[in-house]
């Protein structure tokens, strides 16, 4: 997995409002992945923002 640059969801949340366009871009993001992980049976821990 590449390593991306970047801050944390949390910092961001923290710092600005997000949009909800962006909010839901960001969250179909996540199910994407979420999907791509289960299709090759990764097992995640736990989500947090």
């Amino acid at each position: 997995m590449e390593r991306l640059e970047g801050q944390p969801l949390s910092v961001r949340a923290d710092t600005q409002k997000i949009p909800p366009d962006q909010a839901i871009a960001i969250l179909l993001q996540i199910r994407d992945a979420l999907i791509a992980a289960h299709a090759a049976n990764i097992v995640h821990r736990d989500l947090k923002l």
